[in-house]
């Protein structure tokens, strides 16, 4: 079966049988990652409360896949992330993790602490895999970190630019020193978020070499990332065709809406 375009969405540069199956398998590797952080956490902001997110990402940072029961707020922020880490750092290397929770290059608030670790598949950084979860606390000096009184954000907690949390699978000791020493919950936060979140980044990582490995040795990466940045073009295709079909007459200009939540 060849590859085919439509009006609106390039040709596959991989048969549509092996992109299928790639994307279906990614999906599936995000929602047991998922399952995952919420088996084993310590904290009750993501055993309880279902705060955290998993997604996998391309090199240049488009998303992939995430998890069925994840937060989209949460996926929202994963690209502007991942082309932020990009750009900060100079090389990737096997065995390499990140945390990550500065919400103006790439976030929402400081307590959602990001856990990046990079993909290799053949020697090259094939993707990226991110775990969000949200820490209970993050330093400043309210309890949680929510601070009504704030008027800066140095009262918002601790913030974290991109940092190497893993050297070649060994923890960073002075990163983890840096905030064990800043937050409030050691054992609930650096023991079990940041162990989890690199843990997460290793099963996802394995699951996703190996699916690849399965489909051959000589795929194509260029190909593979290519279609995979583009996953989202025929289900935004449908979206926009069945959006067009309901009829909704939406004049130009600006609208307000008021949302009351308890």
């Amino acid at each position: 079966m060849e590859p085919t375009a439509t009006a609106t969405a390039p040709a596959l540069r991989n048969d549509p049988i092996t992109f299928e199956v790639l994307r279906n398998a990614f999906k599936a590797i995000c929602n047991e990652a998922s399952a995952l952080i919420e088996r084993v956490s310590y904290a009750p902001t993501i055993t309880e409360g279902h705060d955290y997110s998993v997604s996998i990402l391309t090199p240049d940072g488009r998303l992939v896949s995430h998890g069925q029961r994840d937060q989209a707020p949460h996926m929202g922020t994963f690209e502007a992330s991942i082309q932020h880490l990009v750009k900060e750092v100079a090389e990737f290397k096997p065995g390499d993790v990140f945390i990550y929770n500065d919400p103006y290059t790439g976030g929402t608030h400081q307590n959602d602490v990001k856990i990046i670790r990079p993909i290799f598949f053949g020697g090259e950084v094939f993707a990226f895999a991110i775990a969000l979860c949200h820490w209970p606390d993050v330093g400043g000096p309210m309890h949680g970190t929510f601070n009504p009184h704030a008027t800066e954000c140095y009262a918002e907690g601790l913030r974290m630019p991109p940092l190497k949390l893993y050297e070649n699978d060994v923890p960073n000791k002075p990163i983890w020193d840096l905030i064990d020493m800043n937050i409030r919950v050691p054992i609930a936060v650096v023991k079990g978020g940041m162990r989890l979140g690199a843990l997460i980044g290793t099963f996802a990582g394995e699951k996703a070499a190996r699916r690849m490995k399965a489909q051959g040795l000589d795929i194509d990466l260029a190909k593979i990332n290519s279609d995979l940045s583009q996953m989202n073009g025929p289900e935004f295709d449908e979206f926009l065709r069945t959006l067009h079909e309901t009829n909704i007459e939406i004049d130009d200009g600006k609208a307000q809406v008021r949302i009351t939540a308890e």
